[in-house]
C-alpha cells in the first residue's frame, strides 16, 4: 500500500519543513529533481549523505532519466538590445556558474557538474531523454478527458483502490478518445 511511504496527510505536506526532515534524516528521499539537492544541504545536510539516482525507466535495464533543461531564457528576435542580451546569456550558460549553484545540470553537451551528486549521476552512463512536446492529437484527447495529471496522481495516491481511480481515468481517456474521432 502507498500510504505507508508518505505523510499521514499530503495534502497539508510542508515544504520547508520537509527539507529540514530529509537532512536531518525523518524521511529517507524525496521524488525530485536535481535543483533540490542543494537545497537540502542548505537546511544542514551532510553533503556526503545526499545522493541523486535514475529511477527505473522502463524494463529494458538501460539507465535513463528524463532531463529538461532551463527553459526560463528567451530572446526576443525584436529587441533592441540583441548584442547585450546574447551577451548576457552566453556568459550565463558558459561562465557564471548557475547551474551549480541551483542544482541543474548544465544545457551544455560534454560538461559535467561540479556538484559531486550531479556528477555522480552522470558518471552513471544515465541516458538523458529530453522532454518532447505532447503530440497534438495526445493534447485535444487530455483536454476532452479533462485529464489533470497531478490532480490524478493525488487521487491515485490517496484511493482505497487505486485501481479504481487507473479505470476511471482510462475509460475517460477512451471516451475522448471515441468522441474526437481517433
Amino acid at each position: 500500500m502507498l500510504r505507508r511511504y508518505l505523510e499521514k496527510d499530503i495534502n497539508s505536506t510542508n515544504w520547508e519543513q520537509s527539507k529540514k526532515d530529509l537532512a536531518n534524516g525523518k524521511m529517507g528521499m524525496y521524488f525530485l529533481g536535481n535543483w533540490v539537492i542543494n537545497q537540502v544541504i542548505g537546511v544542514g545536510a551532510e553533503s556526503d549523505n545526499i545522493g541523486f539516482f535514475p529511477l527505473p525507466f522502463d524494463n529494458s535495464g538501460d539507465i535513463r532519466a528524463a532531463f529538461n533543461p532551463d527553459f526560463f531564457y528567451a530572446v526576443s528576435k525584436d529587441s533592441k538590445n540583441l548584442e547585450a542580451t546574447k551577451a548576457f546569456l552566453t556568459w550565463m550558460l558558459e561562465e557564471s556558474g548557475y547551474e551549480d549553484f541551483a542544482g541543474f545540470i548544465s544545457p551544455l553537451e560534454g560538461r559535467e557538474s561540479k556538484l559531486t551528486q550531479l556528477a555522480e549521476f552522470q558518471a552513471t552512463g544515465v541516458e538523458l531523454q529530453e522532454g518532447m512536446p505532447d503530440d497534438p492529437m495526445v493534447i485535444e484527447i487530455s483536454n476532452k478527458a479533462q485529464i489533470d495529471l497531478p490532480a490524478i496522481a493525488q487521487e491515485f495516491v490517496l484511493a482505497k483502490d487505486p485501481q479504481t481511480v487507473l479505470d476511471k481515468w482510462n475509460k475517460a481517456w477512451a471516451k475522448a478518445k471515441q468522441d474526437l474521432g481517433y
